[in-house]
């Protein structure tokens, strides 16, 4: 939201800047930098929740793994490849919400 107002604050002043063409200061430049921080910073914040969340589920398939290597039947290799199969699923269906 912070992105938009800035944005649009930028562009307000370019076109004030232009009518005023005399103006001491013209700060668009400040504006439309910071709305690009801003936008920057909430990108940056996206890519580490996303981070966390890899990480978690990578945590998560080294212990089906582990499990895997101990499993004594071919039922219970299955029932753990199963395991597996469901978490990447999942995985992917968060990702693409976070796409969307």
């Amino acid at each position: 939201m912070i992105t938009w107002i800035l944005e649009v604050a930028a562009v307000a002043l370019a076109i004030i800047a232009i009518i005023l063409k005399d103006m001491p200061i013209n700060p668009v430049g400040i504006i439309a930098t910071a709305g690009a921080g801003a936008l920057s910073w909430l990108n940056a914040r996206s890519y580490s929740e996303a981070s966390i969340s890899y990480g978690l589920v990578a945590h998560e398939l080294a212990l089906l793994e582990d499990r895997g290597s101990h499993a004594s039947t071919e039922d219970k290799l299955a029932n753990i490849v199963l395991d597996a199969e469901n978490k990447i699923n999942q995985e992917h269906k968060i990702w693409i919400a976070r796409l969307l």
